[in-house]
């Protein structure tokens, strides 16, 4: 222990109480004492530095001990004593005024960021109760080291809301991204609002507030992507909490959403697609407005699957439609017009307007063999240079296998033989003299006369 001033050099103990109450070994120099002072001074420095990072109740503890031996220590330094008055007559007035003008401003700069502490406590309060992460975060942000040296953990409610406020937003940010169809994205971000749920439940205004702004994102510009999220909305179950509130969205979207995607898929030219999701509006949405729409659709969708199935089984090379017919329900009323499958040859004088190469437009496919040799005409004898007796040739009438298709049904309306009539015995023929048979030639009008019962009856 440092021993007393010397009796030359007396000093108020109160006034230098007041001078290391200030915390700067003010009153350790008006004993003369410069060095315990500075010594003072550091550790009192490196004290309050410490405790402005380790904000710790222990160490405020120590802070506090350390202030108050500084002040008892400078007192008894100056001769004070318990057993003394703490008044008497001979006290220095002069040197109180020095260890209060050492003092005072000390006291005026902890008071003034007191105040400011009491202000952003009350900044703090006023956030949560209106949960406004902006004041919240602006409140939070004025803390300085200079706060913390005087305070343990200014703005703890703040730092904490904050935290929320940032998990809120990281979750708000997720939901956004998942509003371009990630669903997992979508269970990142409503994973985030469980997790502050459960562990903070008071901030539940934010979470709503931050769902509320998700699903007010929706529908998107895609109808399938808003489909797509509707389905993950449908999902989910968070019983008791504002989460399961996203359910109650799903019938707002759907049921467009699906008329939507159906729609797209069917201008695509994927009907099986597009029928499906039409028949979900309808399984979904029986009496939603959109369900007449949505059977209009599964119609035309029936009608584009099964004209591709028509189309393909007539464009096909091996077992196609002649082998395995299809019905085509839609086949159209009116006039007959048919699509001929197999030989064409002698099928020049049917009437274009009879025919079609449109298996969409067509009433009856006939599915015709090639040209064979029908009944026998007349028998005719001929002469050339390679054969001097004359050799005799016989006409036949052109016979073609044929059948006839209802489109509609696929059923088979005719399976019978054409034999198609023509003129016969030219006066010249060129033969080799050993071909005893021939193909009367038939008209234009043979040709029709002989179709027609099949196109036009």
């Amino acid at each position: 222990m440092p021993s007393p001033p010397k009796p030359g050099r007396p000093r108020d103990p109160v006034a230098v109480a007041l001078g290391n109450a200030s915390g700067l070994g003010a009153g350790y120099l008006m004993l003369g004492r410069a060095d315990l002072g500075i010594t003072v001074l550091l550790i009192s420095a490196e004290l309050l530095i410490v405790f402005s990072s380790v904000q710790a109740l222990w160490f405020a503890v120590v802070v506090l001990a350390w202030w108050v031996g500084l002040v008892v220590h400078g007192w008894y330094l100056a001769g004070g004593r318990p057993h003394r008055a703490w008044i008497w007559p001979h006290r220095s007035w002069r040197q109180l005024i020095v260890g209060l003008a050492v003092l005072l401003p000390i006291l005026l700069v902890v008071s003034l960021l007191r105040l400011d502490i009491a202000g952003i406590d009350d900044d703090v309060a006023t956030a949560r109760r209106t949960f406004d992460c902006v004041q919240a975060r602006s409140a939070v942000d004025r803390v300085n080291p200079a706060h913390r040296m005087v305070a343990l953990d200014p703005g703890t409610d703040g730092r904490d809301m904050v935290k929320v406020c940032d998990q809120v937003q990281t979750a708000g940010s997720s939901l956004s991204t998942g509003l371009t169809g990630d669903l997992t994205q979508l269970d990142r971000g409503l994973g985030t609002l469980t997790t502050v749920l459960a562990d903070q439940p008071e901030y539940e205004p934010l979470v709503q507030r931050a769902l509320d702004h998700f699903l007010a994102g929706l529908p998107v510009k895609d109808p399938c992507i808003t489909l797509k999220i509707s389905d993950w909305l449908g999902a989910q179950h968070h019983p008791g909490t504002v989460l399961d509130n996203t359910a109650a969205t799903v019938p707002r979207i759907a049921p467009a959403a699906i008329l939507g995607c159906a729609d797209h898929y069917f201008q695509s030219g994927d009907w099986q697609r597009a029928r499906s999701d039409y028949q979900l509006l309808l399984t979904r949405y029986p009496r939603n407005a959109l369900a007449a729409r949505a059977r209009a659709g599964v119609a035309q969708a029936n009608q584009k699957i099964s004209l591709v199935a028509l189309r393909e089984a007539v464009n096909a090379t091996v077992g196609g439609y002649c082998s395995r017919p299809v019905a085509y329900p839609y086949a159209p009323g009116g006039a007959n017009r048919a699509l001929v499958l197999g030989s064409k040859q002698y099928m020049n004088g049917v009437p274009p307007e009879w025919l079609t190469v449109d298996a969409g437009i067509a009433t009856r496919i006939l599915c015709t063999d090639n040209a064979g040799y029908g009944a026998a005409v007349r028998t005719c004898s001929y002469t050339g240079s390679s054969n001097p007796l004359g050799h005799s040739v016989t006409f036949h009438k052109v016979a073609i296998h044929a059948r006839v298709f209802d489109v509609h049904t696929a059923r088979v309306i005719t399976d019978t033989t054409v034999e198609i009539s023509g003129t016969s015995c030219p006066q010249v023929i060129f033969t080799s003299g050993t071909e005893s048979r021939r193909f009367v030639s038939p008209s234009d009008g043979d040709e029709r006369a002989a179709f027609q019962p099949l196109i036009s009856p």
